[in-house]
C-alpha cells in the first residue's frame, strides 16, 4: 500500500523550525534535510510517524545513515539528537524513533460505519446532504477549544466588517474556520483573504453574493491563500539576516557531511570567491 504525506502552507514558520534556525545556525541546513528525509521514511512506514524499523526497537545510527546516505557517525548522531532538542523529533520509550506533531502531515481518518443506521424521520434530506458535505470538508482534529471557537467568531465578524455585510447564524459556518485553524493556519491569513476577496468581489454584482464564510472559508480556502501569499521555496529562510562568509562555509561544509571538496563545489555554485587553500582555514577545528 503506497503512503503519502502533505506539508502545511505554514511549517517553516512553527516554533520548532524558528529555534532551529535561530540557535543552530551553522548545522541548519543539514539538520533541515536529515528530517526531510526522516519524514520520507515516516511516511512509507505508514505507522504514526515511525522511523524506526519497529516501535519496540531502538533507533540506531547505522538504521539512520542508510535512510539519509549521511555516512559520518558523529553527524548523524548530532544531527537526530538536535532535531529531538527542537521538537522535530521524538522517542518512544524504547527509544524508537518518531517524527513529532505526525498528524498535520497524515491526518488520521475515522472509519466508517456504513451499517449504522441513519435517522431521517426528523430531518429533511436536503439537511442531511449539507451536514454529510460538511463533515467531509472539515475533518477537524478535534472538537473545537474555546481559543479556537473565539478565534473563529472573531474572523467571522471581521469578514462581515470589512465586506459591510451581516452574517445570521445559520450562515456563519465558523466550523470551517475552527478547522483550518487546527491545520496551522493563522487569523492574519483569513484577514487576507477578506480583504481580497471583498475588494474583488464586492463592487460585482454576480459574485458579492460569494464575499460569504461559506464560499472563502469552505474548501477552497487555500486556494485563495496561495493566490494572495505563493508559498515560499521550502530552502529559503528569510528570518536569518545575512551571515558572515565564515559562517556559511562551516555551515555549508557540515551540510557537505565535512567533504572539503563537495562544499568548495559548493562555494563555487553560490558564489563565494574562495580558493580551497582559504576553505581549509575557514573550517579548521570544526
Amino acid at each position: 500500500m503506497s503512503s503519502y504525506f502533505t506539508v502545511p502552507i505554514n511549517l517553516y514558520q512553527q516554533p520548532e523550525f524558528r529555534l532551529l534556525a535561530q540557535n543552530q545556525v551553522n548545522t541548519y541546513h543539514a539538520s533541515f534535510r536529515l528530517w526531510h528525509f526522516l519524514l520520507a521514511e515516516a511516511a512509507n512506514n505508514n505507522d504514526h510517524g515511525r522511523i524506526s524499523a519497529a516501535a519496540s526497537l531502538a533507533y540506531t545510527v547505522k538504521e539512520i545513515k542508510q535512510i539519509s546516505g549521511i555516512t559520518n557517525n558523529r553527524s548523524v548522531d548530532q544531527l537526530c539528537g538536535l532535531l529531538i532538542k527542537v521538537g522535530l523529533l521524538y522517542e518512544n520509550e524504547k527509544r524508537a524513533l518518531y517524527i513529532a506533531n505526525w498528524n498535520q502531515f497524515c491526518p488520521e481518518t475515522q472509519p466508517v460505519h456504513e451499517t449504522e443506521p441513519i435517522k431521517t424521520e426528523t430531518v429533511k434530506p436536503a439537511q442531511v446532504t449539507s451536514a454529510t458535505k460538511n463533515q467531509k470538508a472539515l475533518n477537524l482534529k478535534h472538537p473545537a477549544t474555546p481559543t479556537e471557537q473565539k478565534q473563529a467568531q472573531q474572523i467571522i465578524t471581521e469578514l462581515a466588517q470589512i465586506s459591510g455585510k451581516h452574517f445570521p447564524e445559520a450562515e456563519r459556518h465558523e466550523e470551517y474556520v475552527v478547522a483550518w485553524l487546527q491545520l496551522g493556519y493563522l487569523p492574519e491569513q483569513f484577514k487576507r483573504v477578506s480583504l481580497a476577496k471583498s475588494a474583488e468581489w464586492g463592487n460585482q454584482i454576480e459574485m458579492r453574493k460569494f464575499v460569504r464564510p461559506r464560499t472563502l472559508f469552505g474548501p477552497k480556502f487555500i486556494n485563495y491563500v496561495n493566490d494572495i501569499v505563493p508559498e515560499q521555496p521550502v530552502t529559503v529562510v528569510h528570518h536569518v539576516e545575512p551571515m558572515p562568509r565564515a559562517e556559511r562555509l562551516q555551515g555549508l561544509y557540515l551540510d557537505c557531511d565535512r567533504d572539503l571538496d563537495e562544499t568548495f563545489r559548493r562555494a563555487k555554485i553560490e558564489g563565494m570567491l574562495i580558493t580551497k587553500e582559504e576553505l581549509e582555514v575557514e573550517i579548521d577545528g570544526i
